[in-house]
């Protein structure tokens, strides 16, 4: 039973974090190619959000999968790995984007690094993938 509570948390804060995680992508993506001054407001309320919402999000989420790994005991198999490692990616995109909206908000208007404009796409692709190896890991055993 508490296996399914885990997992009904980890799908709740997973829908939450990547929803964040997009709104932090687009928000960047839009306000970084232009004057910041103008999206001072809009930047420091989602960077609100992140730190209150999208960031415990992930936390609670990695908690989750965690327990659920360890109380699963042995072996992982491959489509957990493969889900893991997108994980890991999506990850390091949150703090590279938490750090990016830091430096958009506080006026530095430095120019952004070239594949951002793609982190929306990465995001989507990153979700895409993740609901394909858990689907295909529970078909396949």
């Amino acid at each position: 039973m508490a296996h399914q509570w885990l997992n009904v948390i980890h799908l709740i804060t997973g829908m939450v974090w990547l929803g964040g995680l997009l709104m932090m992508a687009v928000v960047v993506v839009a306000c970084g190619a232009g004057n910041t001054s103008n999206y001072i407001s809009l930047l420091a309320q989602v960077r609100r959000w992140s730190r209150s919402v999208t960031s415990p999000a992930m936390l609670i989420l990695w908690a989750c999968g965690l327990a659920m790994i360890v109380s699963h005991g042995g072996g992982l198999p491959l489509w957990l790995i493969l889900k893991i490692v997108v994980l890991v990616v999506l990850s390091g995109l949150h703090g590279m984007l938490s750090a990016t909206l830091r430096r958009l908000a506080e006026g530095q208007n430095k120019p952004l690094r070239p594949f951002i404009r793609y982190t929306p796409w990465i995001v989507v692709l990153a979700t895409a993938l993740i609901v394909l190896f858990v689907k295909v890991g529970h078909v396949i055993g």
